[in-house]
């Protein structure tokens, strides 16, 4: 009965979710203020990161079929 909440692929796309809103974070801390970088794609990579990609970490079943041995 070693049954997980999280998927491969929850786990995955956890991972996924978690790099992208660290690469927001380091492109948002980089360059001047007025850089588009910083300015421009750090807040969309923070926001699909949040937004998008770790919701549907949680939210995204896998739908291979459950073993039903009994068990």
């Amino acid at each position: 009965m070693n049954r997980s909440f999280f998927s491969p692929l929850n786990v995955a796309l956890l991972a996924l979710g978690a790099a992208i809103v660290g690469v927001g974070f380091f492109m948002l801390s980089q360059g001047p203020v007025d850089g588009a970088k910083s300015m421009t794609v750090a807040p969309v990579l923070l926001t699909i990161g949040y937004v998008v990609v770790v919701p549907a970490a949680i939210l995204v079943r896998d739908r291979r079929p459950k073993d039903k041995s009994g068990d």
